[in-house]
Parts: C-alpha cells; structure tokens; sequence
C-alpha cells in the first residue's frame, strides 16, 4: 500500500500511544482542509498521507503554521465551552462536550483553573519555537518537546501517575513541568473532532477503543475506520484505560484487541 501514488508524505508512529494515534487523524484532517482533499492509513509502524490532487503535495508547513497562528475564540463562558478555529481552518472543537449539551465527557481531561481555550492555546507559542520556514520533517515535529505543565494527556509517553513516579507531582510545583509534544498536543486536539472513539465502563474504570485502517481513506471514511465498523479495512483495533494524573486525567498505553485482523 505504501506505492500509493503521488506526494505522499509519511511519519513513524506509535498506534498503542492514544497521543500520536489522534495526532495522526488531526493532520488527516487539517491536509483535507488545507487542500483539495487527503488520504490516509497506517502501515506497519507508520502513518502515511496522500494528496487528492496527484500534482499538489501535502502542504505540511502550512498545515502547523495555521495550527500555530490560528485565532481562536471561546464560544460561551463556562470552562468547557466550544472553541472557534479561525481561517484558514474554520473549525468548531467541542469534543469534551457529551452530544447536544454543556456537560463534559469522560475525555475532558483539564480540572482547576485550566478551561478549554487554554488548553489548546497553550500549545502555539511552543509550536511556533520548532517550525521553520523550510520544508519540515514530519518525524521530528512529532519528537520535538517544550516543558509545559497540564497536557491534554493524550500522549502515553509524557504521562504520569503518583504511583509511577513515588510522590503527587501536585504537591511539588517545580516538577509539574514535563516535555510534551507540541505538535502531537495539538494534532490530537484537532483530530478528536471527528474521530471520536469508543468510550466504555466496566470494572469501575473507563476505557476508549479505537482502530487503525490500511488503505488510503478520505476524512469522512476513515472516521468510521476509527470505530472499527469497516470490515476488511480495519487492521488494528486498540483499547486505552482513561487514568488520573492527578487533579488532571490522561490515556495510558493501548492494549492491542484480537491482534492484527488482516494477518
């Protein structure tokens, strides 16, 4: 599959990490929107991007600059109220939000003083730091860190627990600030719009499932991919235990579910 035609780009990715899987979708779905139309899917440890338009390439510089630069407005007063991305993404985020209503789901991560603006926000000045002009390497945007305290705690490789660590990160200000990803953050905020997993209960614990897919799919498709509701595309489908990292909540590693479903 990955001799799939022209301008593809790709990037090395981790799908049991909840963090770089969603950051995946994001640029799925901010290439459709910067240009005449995307694909994606995954193969083997690696995520790949293809053009509708077989002369136009992906346009990953605009793609993190917009994201970087974006204005962004609060769409109420309450803590999870819905985000307003400006041009050129024009997009409406609200996925903390349970459908039709103001009340949040269990993958509204932020608690104290945080509320959704900031949480997104907080991300575009140190995105802003690792982008150059020139053309950029999507490897080395994902791996690129910046100290910054309260992640969205999508990505499993930055997170914490107290039992993990020996002692409440809460209680000692000066460690609160761990290397996060910025473009992962971001990417993965944006990504959750449309390709909202799973959520489930049992055992006094929450849990997300989602899947991977291996054939190039547009947006609109690849959503239902996520779900796991696509038989003969899905190849991968992937179950992450919500966790709390103190006041706050997070994904831990997934756990592979019934192993590769094409093999």
């Amino acid at each position: 599959m990955s001799e799939y035609p022209h301008h593809k780009v790709t990037i090395q990715v981790d799908p049991t990490n909840p963090g770089e899987f969603f950051a995946c979708c994001g640029l799925l779905e901010m290439a459709d929107r910067l240009s005449t139309g995307a694909m994606g899917w995954f193969e083997d440890s690696r995520f790949f991007l293809a053009p509708q338009d077989p002369v136009e390439p992906i346009p990953v510089n605009q793609i993190m600059w917009s994201l970087a630069n974006v204005k962004v407005e609060l769409r109420g007063e309450g803590s999870v109220s819905p985000l307003a991305l400006g041009q050129p993404i024009h997009m409406r985020l609200n996925w903390w939000l349970l459908p039709g209503e103001t009340r949040a789901n269990r993958l509204k991560t932020w608690a104290g003083n945080q509320n959704s603006m900031k949480m997104f926000c907080k991300w575009q000045e140190p995105l802003r730091n690792i982008l150059t002009e020139d053309e950029m390497d999507l490897d080395y945007l994902y791996q690129e860190t910046s100290f910054q305290q309260g992640p969205y705690g999508f990505d499993s490789r930055t997170g914490w627990n107290a039992l993990s660590v020996g002692f409440s990160l809460n209680e000692h200000t000066p460690y609160k600030e761990m290397p996060t990803r910025p473009a992962v953050e971001m990417l993965a905020a944006v990504g959750l719009q449309r390709f909202f997993p799973d959520i489930s209960e049992r055992d006094n614990a929450a849990y997300v499932s989602y899947a991977t897919w291996n054939v190039p799919l547009y947006p609109t498709v690849a959503r239902l991919a996520v779900l796991g509701i696509l038989p003969g595309i899905v190849s991968k489908r992937l179950e992450a235990r919500i966790i709390r990292r103190g006041s706050y909540k997070g994904l831990d590693t997934a756990v592979p579910q019934g192993g590769d479903l094409n093999a």
